[in-house]
C-alpha cells in the first residue's frame, strides 16, 4: 500500500511538472529576460506588438503555428524606382476623377482626363510622401525603415521595359541604405528584375546584363546591398540571352532566374529556372523539387485579369485584361476566388471578414487568400507585388482580340483596382503594411515573447545610470525623418524638417507600486514646453475606448516646467474615445542631458492588482494630433508607424470563447500560461491518471 501512495506522489509531481515540460517542448512562446539579458544590438521590429487602422492584432508569438519546419525563408518585394522618369507630367488622380466623373471610365476623350495623350501614366491615388520623385532621400529613409520592419529581404527593382536601368535611381537607393543600415535599420538588399516580355527580352536583357556588369557589380557599387541566391548576386533574367562565349565573365558571375510573362502558368520544375512575380489564385508553385519543396511563389495584392480576358488556351480559365475593363469581375482587392473569409484577433476578440463584405476593400482578401496558400505551400522565397509602382498608363485601346478595352489602365486605376502596398492617402491608408507584416510573420516565424520577471525601482530623481540593471531595452535606428527639400512630380515641392529630438533606446521597469519609463536621445533634450514633446503613448490591452489601440499618453499637453534639478510633473491622460482625453493624474519626471525618466503609479493604468504587460512608443513634434498617418511623417516615432514596444511581466493565456457567429479567441489582460499549455495540463493528467488506475490495478493482482 505505502508502494502505491508514492507512486501516486511520484504522478501527481509529474502532474504539476509535465504543464513547464510541454511548455518547453512546445515552445510556449516566452522566453524569460534571464535568457536575454544582454542589450539589444539594434532595433528588433520582428518582436513589435502593434494594431492597425481596422483593428486587427500583429500575431506574435503565441499566435502562430509552432508545426513549421525550421528553415531559412525569405520575402521579396517588387519595387519600382522609375519615377524620376515620369516625374515629368503633372500628376492626376484616377481615383478621384472617377469619383467626380464615373461616366469617364471607359471615355478616352473625356475633358477629366486632361487631353493627354494615349500612354500617358496617372497616379491611382496619392501615395503618403505625396507625388514623390525616385532619389528623394526622405522617401528612400522612410522606405527603407517600413520596409525592414515589415520583415522584407529584398527588393526587386523594376527593369522590365526597354534597356533603362535606372542607374541614378539606384545609386541614390544604395547611398540611403547604405546610410539607414549605419543608424540600425537592418535594410533589405537589391537585385534587378530585367525585361520579362518574350518578344524583347532577348533583344533588350543582354544590354541591360552588360551595363549592370561592368557598372554595378564589377565595380562593387553598393556591394553589401547586393542580394545572393546560391552563392552569387541574382539577377531576374533568363541566361540564355547571353553569348556563352563572348559573355562567359556574365553567366558565370550571377545566378539566374527568368521572370515567368504569365499570370497562369502551371507549376515549373526546380531546373526550369523560372519565378513568378504575379499570379491567380490558386498560384503557381515555381521550382517543384523531387521530393515537393518549392523554392519560388508570388503573392500579389490584386491582378489584372479576369475570365474575359486574352487567354493563351481555351481551357484556361482566366486572362489578361485592363484594371478597368467595363465586363467586371477583374481581380481586385476584394476579389476571392470562390467563398473565402479569414479570421483576426482584436481587442475585443475575434472578428472575420468574407467575400462580399461591403469593406472587403480594406481588408485585402485578395491578398490575403493568396498569402495563405503561400504559407501553405512554403516555399523558400515569396515574391510579393508590389510596393510603390502608384501609375499606369492610360492607353486609347488596350488588349487583343475580344478582349479590348477602352480608355485602358492596364496595370493600375483606383484604390480597388491597384497592387500597392505602401500607405496612402487615400482610404487604404495603412491597412495594407500591416498585412504584410502580419503574414511575413505568419510565414517567417517570429522569436520568443520576452518576460521581465525582475522588478526594480527607480528613484525618479537619481542618475539616468541606475537603469543599468534593467533588462528590458528597446533600441532605435537614428536618422528616422531627415530633412526634405526636394521636387516630386511637375509643379509638386516638398519641403518639411521636423526631427527634433532622435530618439535611440527606452527602457521599461516596475515595483509594486509604479511602472517606470526611460527614454534616451541623440543629443541633449529639447526644453519640454515645445510643439508634441516627448509623448508617451501606452497600450494596456484594455477592450475599452481606444485612440488607435491606445488608452493613455503622456505629455499630450505640456508638462510643468522642471526645477533646477530637472524634475516636474507631466499629465497622463485617458482617451473616453478616438482622439479625446481626460486627466487620470499627474505623474512624475525627471530630465538630465539626453534622458526622460518618468514614474507612474500602477494603480492609474489599471494594473495594480495584475501582471505589468503593455504596450508603448515614444514620440516627439509630430505636426497632427489625432492623425495617426503623420506618425510616418514627422518628428521622431519610436518604433516607427503603429508599431509598439512590448513588455510583458508575466505571460499571455489565449482564452477561447464563443459567440453569436464565431468561436473567438482574445488575450486577456494578467493572465497566466497559453491555453495550449492548460490543454496540455489536461490531456497529461488525464493520462497520468489512467496510467495510475492501470498500475493500481496491476499491484492488486499481484
Amino acid at each position: 500500500m505505502k508502494r502505491t501512495v508514492k507512486l501516486i506522489i511520484r504522478i501527481m509531481t509529474m502532474c504539476v511538472l509535465l504543464p513547464a515540460l510541454l511548455a518547453g517542448v512546445a515552445g510556449a512562446g516566452i522566453a524569460s529576460a534571464a535568457d536575454t539579458e544582454a542589450e539589444a544590438a539594434g532595433p528588433e521590429p520582428e518582436r513589435y506588438g502593434g494594431v492597425d487602422g481596422l483593428g486587427r492584432i500583429l500575431p506574435a508569438y503565441e499566435d502562430l503555428s509552432k508545426d513549421r519546419p525550421q528553415k531559412k525563408r525569405y520575402v521579396g518585394m517588387f519595387f519600382w524606382d522609375w519615377h524620376n522618369f515620369f516625374s515629368v507630367h503633372v500628376p492626376m488622380n484616377i481615383t478621384e476623377i472617377i469619383a467626380a466623373h464615373p461616366e469617364a471610365a471607359n471615355d478616352f476623350s473625356h475633358e477629366a482626363w486632361g487631353g493627354r495623350d494615349s500612354g500617358t501614366p496617372y497616379f491611382w491615388n496619392e501615395p503618403i510622401y505625396g507625388y514623390y520623385s525616385s532619389t528623394d532621400e526622405y522617401v528612400l529613409r522612410k522606405q527603407a525603415e517600413l520596409l525592414a520592419d515589415a520583415g522584407v529581404d529584398v527588393l526587386f527593382l523594376d527593369c522590365t521595359n526597354g534597356t533603362e536601368l535606372y542607374l541614378a535611381e539606384f545609386k541614390a537607393i544604395v547611398r540611403v541604405f547604405e546610410q539607414a543600415a549605419e543608424q540600425g535599420v537592418n535594410v533589405p538588399k537589391l537585385a534587378f528584375m530585367l525585361n520579362i516580355n518574350p518578344n524583347t527580352l532577348y533583344d533588350n536583357n543582354p544590354v541591360e546584363l552588360r551595363q549592370l556588369y561592368r557598372q554595378i557589380y564589377k565595380k562593387e557599387v553598393g556591394k553589401d546591398l547586393w542580394f545572393y541566391w546560391e552563392g552569387k548576386p541574382l539577377v531576374l533574367s533568363p541566361a540564355d540571352c547571353l553569348d556563352a562565349e563572348k559573355d562567359r565573365d556574365i553567366l558565370d558571375y550571377f545566378t539566374f532566374r527568368r521572370s515567368d510573362d504569365s499570370f497562369f502558368t502551371a507549376d515549373t520544375d526546380i531546373g526550369d529556372n523560372i519565378w513568378g512575380w504575379l499570379s491567380v489564385y490558386p498560384q503557381t508553385r515555381y521550382g517543384v523539387r523531387p521530393d515537393g519543396t518549392v523554392e519560388e511563389m508570388a503573392v500579389g495584392v490584386a491582378q489584372n485579369a479576369n475570365e474575359f480576358g486574352m487567354k493563351g488556351s481555351a481551357d484556361q480559365k482566366y486572362g489578361l485584361t485592363a484594371m478597368n475593363d467595363p465586363r467586371g469581375t477583374v481581380h481586385g482587392r476584394a476579389f476571392t476566388e470562390g467563398e473565402y473569409g479569414y479570421v483576426f484577433k482584436t481587442d475585443s476578440g475575434r472578428s472575420r471578414v468574407s467575400t462580399g463584405s461591403p469593406d472587403a476593400l480594406l481588408y485585402g482578401l485578395n491578398f490575403q487568400q493568396q498569402w495563405d496558400r503561400a504559407i501553405e505551400i512554403d516555399p523558400d522565397i515569396v515574391f510579393v507585388t508590389g510596393w510603390n509602382e502608384w501609375i499606369a498608363g492610360r492607353w486609347d485601346k488596350w488588349g487583343g482580340g475580344d478582349a479590348i478595352t477602352e480608355n485602358a489602365f492596364p496595370d493600375e486605376y483606383t484604390d480597388e483596382f491597384s497592387r500597392d502596398i505602401e500607405p496612402s492617402k487615400g482610404v487604404l491608408k495603412d491597412h495594407y503594411y500591416y498585412q504584410l507584416a502580419a503574414n511575413i510573420r505568419r510565414y517567417k516565424g517570429v522569436p520568443e515573447t520576452r518576460l521581465y520577471t525582475k522588478a526594480h525601482t527607480i528613484d525618479i530623481g537619481g542618475a539616468p545610470e541606475q537603469w543599468d540593471a534593467v533588462e528590458a531595452e528597446y533600441v532605435h535606428s537614428t536618422g528616422n525623418t531627415p530633412k526634405r527639400s526636394k521636387s516630386g512630380y511637375k509643379g509638386v515641392k516638398f519641403e518639411s524638417d521636423t526631427m527634433r529630438n532622435d530618439i535611440v533606446r527606452a527602457k521599461v521597469t516596475y515595483d509594486d507600486a509604479n511602472v517606470y519609463f526611460l527614454v534616451e536621445t541623440a543629443e541633449t533634450l529639447t526644453a519640454p514646453d515645445g510643439n508634441a514633446w516627448m509623448r508617451l503613448l501606452l497600450r494596456t490591452g484594455s477592450s475599452g475606448e481606444t485612440w488607435e489601440g491606445f488608452d493613455y499618453i503622456v505629455n499630450r499637453v505640456s508638462p510643468s516646467a522642471p526645477d533646477a534639478a530637472g524634475q516636474g510633473t507631466a499629465t497622463l491622460e485617458q482617451t473616453t474615445g478616438g482622439w479625446n482625453w481626460a486627466p487620470a493624474g499627474e505623474v512624475r519626471y525627471r530630465i538630465a542631458d539626453n534622458t526622460l525618466q518618468l514614474e507612474i503609479p500602477r494603480t492609474l493604468l489599471g494594473l495594480a492588482d495584475c501582471a505589468v504587460n503593455l504596450e508603448f512608443k515614444w514620440t516627439d513634434n509630430t505636426q497632427t494630433d489625432g492623425d495617426i498617418m503623420d506618425l510616418y511623417l514627422s518628428g521622431d516615432v519610436a518604433p516607427g508607424g503603429r508599431f509598439t514596444y512590448v513588455f510583458r511581466s508575466e505571460p499571455v493565456r489565449e482564452e477561447s470563447y464563443e459567440d453569436d457567429t464565431d468561436v473567438s479567441t482574445v488575450t486577456k489582460r494578467g493572465s497566466t500560461l497559453p491555453a495550449y499549455v492548460w490543454v496540455g495540463f489536461g490531456a497529461a493528467a488525464a493520462a497520468l491518471a489512467a496510467m495510475t488506475v492501470v498500475l493500481i490495478r496491476n499491484r492488486k493482482k499481484k
